[in-house]
């Protein structure tokens, strides 16, 4: 859509050009010249750029303790109680001189701009088109999200969606995997890059355990170590027996072994096994339990019957509902985006507890009320 900004509107050839143009004023500040000390001082607007304070989704924000507006332009575009709609001219006096379309000045952090014709021109476009893609995906009762490609992890997304869904969504949003021809606000059709962030959070929170506990021995309860493992454990300076006061555990356990090891345990997932990992199974005592990738979502795949692929499916589900949470009601494609590297992205506690009476993978909470 193009929204008419007075005599300043480009022909329509250089349409395309404009719009590059306004999105990069936007984001980059490119094209304008930033003013500043009432006029005392000139310098590139790339220091400056609107996306800075105004945010790339434009939803504005805090910025140093000032409320920062929203500059969206379905928002700009209709009169409030206190100023009349925007339109070109007003666009321009409110960068220029630092009035609204009452004529009211804007806040004293607010820049004065000198902006190129042809970016001026393609603002109002611009916010728009950067508005509409920020919000595509999110609506009032629901979130739309692009579900796993696989099957099976589609399988276990949906079953926590559901789940999900139940306990109330996100901020009274439903989350829902969009239909393939719906825009989605998070895109979780690939989740290798989840399952390695994943792997890789897990692996930092047991380099920290490492750091406080020495291991010498370690016995292993399941299938034989491979080589892989062999190795690893090795490398670590561990030896690898059948008896030990650390216990790994690999695999399912009879429910007589598993109610045997009585000890406190480490839960970690098995792609993240490494030195630093078999070192965490320090302390006299402790299990070190290997598990797929959260423990709800490990428990659900074991009750359900399920495969690792359906578990990571569930599991990415859970990490949506949580980006969504953080990043709030009044969210966008970019701050969901940030909230669920967030999530990803986070040093994952190790849980220390008594072995559970099931092998391997630690019990689901039970609802709350």
């Amino acid at each position: 859509m193009r929204f008419v900004l007075g005599g300043l509107l480009a022909l329509a050839s250089g349409i395309a050009a404009a719009e590059d143009a306004g999105h990069a004023l936007y984001q980059r500040g490119e094209g304008a010249t930033a003013v500043l000390a009432g006029g005392a001082a000139r310098m590139p607007a790339r220091a400056f750029p609107c996306a800075n304070c105004h945010g790339a989704d434009t939803l504005g924000g805090r910025e140093g303790g000032v409320v920062v507006p929203p500059v969206g332009w379905s928002r700009l575009s209709v009169p409030t109680p206190r100023r009349p709609a925007y339109d070109g001219p007003a666009l321009t006096r409110a960068l220029a001189e630092g009035l609204d379309p009452a004529r009211r000045p804007l806040g004293a952090a607010m820049p004065r701009f000198e902006v190129a014709p042809e970016a001026l021109a393609a603002l109002a476009s611009a916010l728009a088109a950067i508005e509409a893609e920020q919000q595509a995906g999110i609506h009032g009762a629901e979130l739309l999200l692009r579900p796993p490609s696989d099957a099976a992890a589609r399988a276990g997304f949906e079953a926590a969606l559901a789940r999900l869904n139940d306990e109330g969504g996100a901020h009274g949003r439903l989350l829902r995997a969009a239909r393939p021809n719906e825009p989605a606000a998070l895109d979780l059709s690939d989740l290798s890059a989840v399952a390695n962030a994943l792997a890789a959070a897990e692996a930092r929170a047991l380099l920290s355990a490492a750091a406080e506990d020495g291991l010498t021995a370690l016995a292993v309860a399941g299938p034989p170590p491979d080589r892989g493992l062999q190795a690893q454990a090795a490398a670590a300076g561990v030896a690898l027996g059948p008896s030990s006061a650390a216990v790994l555990v690999l695999g399912a356990l009879s429910d007589d072994r598993a109610a045997a090891l009585e000890a406190t345990a480490i839960y970690a997932r098995r792609d993240a096994l490494s030195p630093a990992l078999i070192a965490a199974a320090a302390r006299p005592g402790l299990h070190l339990i290997l598990t797929d990738p959260f423990p709800e979502a490990a428990a659900w795949a074991r009750m359900t019957g399920q495969g690792r692929s359906a578990a990571l499916g569930h599991a990415a589900a859970r990490m949506a509902h949580e980006a969504a949470v953080r990043a709030g009601r009044r969210c966008s494609v970019a701050r969901l985006a940030a909230a669920l590297a967030e999530v990803t992205g986070r040093d994952v506690a190790i849980r220390r507890q008594k072995a559970p009476g099931v092998a391997s993978f630690p019990q689901e909470e039970p609802a709350g009320p």
